[in-house]
């Protein structure tokens, strides 16, 4: 990972509740489906489909903010 994003990871992964980095590891580190997410957290499915969208918009956003991503993306 390059300088810009490690550091945009670091400051991103700070700002998460403690149930969105649990998603988050969940999803991308062990490579969970949501609907399993779901039952090691025993939250329905569609919460953690809310929290994963919210995730991405909140990420795409300041992605965008410190121009590591362009509107096209």
């Amino acid at each position: 990972m390059q300088g810009k994003e490690a550091s945009f990871v670091k400051r991103f992964k700070h700002t998460l509740s403690q149930t969105e980095r649990y998603v988050l590891s969940l999803r991308y580190c062990d490579e969970m489906t949501p609907q399993e997410i779901g039952l090691v957290l025993d939250m329905p499915t569609s919460s953690i489909d809310h929290v994963l969208l919210d995730l991405r918009k909140r990420a795409r956003t300041t992605l965008r903010g410190d121009r590591i991503l362009t509107a096209n993306n």
